[in-house]
């Protein structure tokens, strides 16, 4: 089963025109998807954004092609709406300008392919209409639309749309969380399918930090936007009981951003992680820490998903997560995360003195259900319900 025999399929093409480094869920989904289909013999295409890191190109088989991604913001000053007509017009036409690319990459054994788009949204229903009938039905491709954001209003006028690519026999809807899966389908009298999170898995160095010796270490990881909380962390950490403790005791936060505006005190207790992680430097931190704070607010994901925590999880490390979400449903009774109300700064601070004080306990519990969450998220797992999922 490991070389492709149960399948007929031979050749996964996966199209991500956000796809611009290894940060994040684009990263995640194609590197984890590239190392086990090459352990099966199965042959990998990526279609990513013109602008990707070209370390990342060394590893994959990839097109940098598009020019927009899905969160491209036009530069207009006019009303809103008008700005998400234009941002919606460019996506689509610069993903439709790259279809025959796309089509010609396929065309040699089109039946047995898949084509595998893990960054879906509502705005790009006319170029995944586009994409599907422009193969002659009798030798399409089977097409795989992951969507893994919050539905969006606009979901309720299109989705006819959605159920008419839905008719296609070729054509599966799949989610990667349970909850937007039940948001989706209550909407969309579809049927979403659902599919797990790869952790990521690499040939890591687990290269050992030099410099400050800490007798504890907090990371922050990812691409720290307004939606990730991280000014939350800033302000929870510049508490003046919260700085005086973590310096007496030695404890570290380290933080993937651009943290410029540290001032005082603080620049004693954070330490910024620089620029782009690559999978292997990534790794490096989470088994370099001894804890994992994802400080996301709530109403940005509360049904959404996060590969940090998958990550974290599956590599024993215990977790700071925000109540009422996706994380602490698929955690609840693990006993290796702390749960803090999003935005409170003193719920924040009281579990991350929590951890730090009962540090044995969470650490035990995360180590206990390590290998259950890798055999569930692993690579393998995820590159099956590709190969397998039919009508």
């Amino acid at each position: 089963m490991i070389n492709g025999e149960k399948y007929r399929y031979t050749h996964l093409i996966v199209i991500d025109p956000s796809y611009k480094s290894f940060v994040g869920h684009h990263g995640q989904y194609i590197h984890s998807i590239r190392t086990d289909c090459e352990n099966r013999n199965l042959f990998t295409t990526i279609f990513a954004h013109q602008n990707i890191f070209l370390t990342d190109c060394r590893y994959l088989n990839i097109y940098n092609c598009f020019k927009y991604d899905i969160k491209y913001d036009f530069p207009f000053n006019g009303p809103k709406i008008i700005k998400k007509i234009i941002n919606a017009i460019l996506v689509n036409f610069d993903f439709i300008r790259n279809i025959k690319r796309i089509t010609k990459t396929a065309s040699n054994n089109s039946i047995n392919t898949i084509i595998f788009i893990p960054n879906c949204i509502e705005m790009l229903i006319p170029a995944l209409f586009t994409l599907v009938y422009c193969f002659k039905s009798n030798i399409s491709p089977k097409f795989i639309f992951l969507f893994r954001t919050d539905p969006r209003k606009i979901l309720r006028f299109i989705k006819f749309s959605l159920s008419i690519l839905s008719n296609k026999r070729n054509v599966i809807f799949v989610t990667d969380s349970h909850k937007l899966q039940e948001e989706y389908s209550n909407i969309t009298n579809i049927k979403f399918k659902l599919v797990p999170i790869p952790v990521l898995t690499t040939d890591h160095s687990n290269t050992q930090f030099g410099g400050n010796v800490a007798n504890f270490k907090f990371s922050c990881l990812g691409a720290q936007r307004h939606e990730k909380g991280l000014d939350v962390l800033i302000r929870t950490l510049s508490i003046s009981d919260v700085l005086y403790k973590a310096i007496i005791n030695k404890i570290e936060f380290r933080i993937q951003d651009e943290t410029g505006n540290l001032k005082g005190r603080l620049k004693q207790i954070v330490f910024p992680i620089s620029g782009y992680l690559n999978p292997n430097e990534y790794l490096d931190e989470i088994y370099n820490s001894d804890s994992i704070i994802i400080p996301y607010r709530t109403e940005f994901y509360k049904s959404r998903t996060s590969g940090i925590l998958i990550d974290a999880l599956c590599h024993g490390k215990p977790c700071i997560i925000p109540k009422n979400t996706w994380m602490e449903e698929i955690t609840a009774g693990t006993g290796a995360v702390i749960t803090f109300y999003s935005g409170d700064i003193n719920s924040l601070k009281n579990a991350i003195f929590e951890m730090y004080q009962h540090y044995t306990i969470y650490s035990s519990n995360a180590k206990k259900i390590m290998k259950s969450f890798r055999n569930f998220h692993s690579p393998k797992q995820l590159v099956n319900f590709l190969l397998s999922y039919e009508k």
